[in-house]
C-alpha cells in the first residue's frame, strides 16, 4: 500500500511539475509589422492578424492605438483585432497588455471590450464570448480575458478582440495596446477549474444578476433592458461572466 501511494505522490509530482502556461502566439504591436495612419479602415498587421479602427502612426509609435476622434468613432465602434488564420492549439488566457499612455484623449473611455470566439474562418458560429474588466488610465498593465467554462477555447478557433469606446475630443487613440498574447496552460485543462455564477433565465429576463452588468455578444450594455431580453447575452458580476440564452 505504502508503494502504490509513493507512486501516485511521485506521478502527481512530475505531472505539476511539467505544467507550465505556454504563450501560444502573440499579436505584439511593438514589432511594428505593418504600417496605417487609418483610424476607421480595415488592414493587415503581418500574415496573421487584421485590424479595423486601429493606427501606429504609420509605425512612429511601438504600441497600437484603438479608436478615433469622435467623428471618427461614430462610423468606427466597435474596433478590433482578429486572427486571419486559425490557432491550432486550444487556449486557457489571452492577455492584453496596455501602454501606459491608455485613455489618454480627455474624458475618452473604453466602455466595453472583450473576446468573441468562433469556431470557423467565417466567424458565423460564435461559441464564447468573454467582457474584460476595467482599463486604468495611463497605465500600463497586463489584463486576462478567461472562458466562460474555467477551462480553454477549443484547438482551431478564430478570436475577435474588441474595444467598443466613447471619445468626445477631437484626439485620436483611446486604447494603446502593445500587445495580445494567446496562452495555454495544461494545470488547468488538467484540473478542469470551473468558474461558475447562479444565473439563469425566464421569460425575457436575467435572474443572478443584479450586482452585475448584462451584455449583447456585441458587447453592448443593455443592463437597464432587463425583463424585456431575447436572444444571447453575457452576464459579468465582479470578475465572472457568463453566457445565457434568453427567450
Amino acid at each position: 500500500m505504502k508503494k502504490i501511494t509513493f507512486l501516485v505522490a511521485a506521478l502527481c509530482a512530475t505531472m505539476f511539475a511539467s505544467a507550465a502556461e505556454t504563450t501560444i502566439t502573440t499579436c505584439d504591436f511593438t514589432a511594428k509589422t505593418a504600417k496605417s495612419q487609418s483610424y476607421n479602415s480595415e488592414w493587415s498587421y503581418g500574415a496573421d492578424w487584421t485590424l479595423f479602427g486601429a493606427a501606429n502612426n504609420n509605425g512612429g509609435w511601438a504600441f497600437m492605438k484603438f479608436g478615433g476622434k469622435n467623428t471618427t468613432l461614430a462610423t468606427a465602434n466597435p474596433c478590433w483585432a482578429k486572427n486571419a488564420t486559425e490557432i491550432a492549439s486550444p487556449i486557457t488566457k489571452i492577455t492584453v497588455t496596455t501602454n501606459e499612455g491608455n485613455l489618454t484623449p480627455a474624458g475618452s473611455t473604453v466602455d466595453v471590450w472583450g473576446v468573441l470566439v468562433y469556431s470557423d474562418a467565417s466567424r458565423t458560429t460564435l461559441i464564447d464570448s468573454v467582457v474584460g474588466g476595467t482599463m486604468t488610465k495611463q497605465v500600463a498593465e497586463s489584463l486576462d480575458l478567461l472562458p466562460t467554462n474555467g477551462k480553454s477555447w477549443p484547438a482551431s478557433s478564430y478570436y475577435t478582440v474588441f474595444f467598443k469606446m466613447s471619445n468626445p475630443s477631437t484626439t485620436n487613440g483611446i486604447a494603446w495596446i502593445d500587445a495580445i498574447a494567446f496562452k495555454y496552460d495544461d494545470t488547468v485543462t488538467a484540473l478542469g477549474q470551473v468558474t461558475s455564477m447562479s444565473v439563469y433565465a425566464n421569460n425575457g429576463t436575467i435572474y443572478g444578476a443584479e450586482n452585475g452588468r448584462i451584455y449583447t455578444i456585441l458587447g453592448m450594455d443593455v443592463t437597464e433592458q432587463n425583463g424585456n431580453l431575447n436572444g444571447i447575452y453575457v452576464v459579468k458580476v465582479g470578475n465572472k461572466t457568463q453566457k445565457i440564452a434568453v427567450k
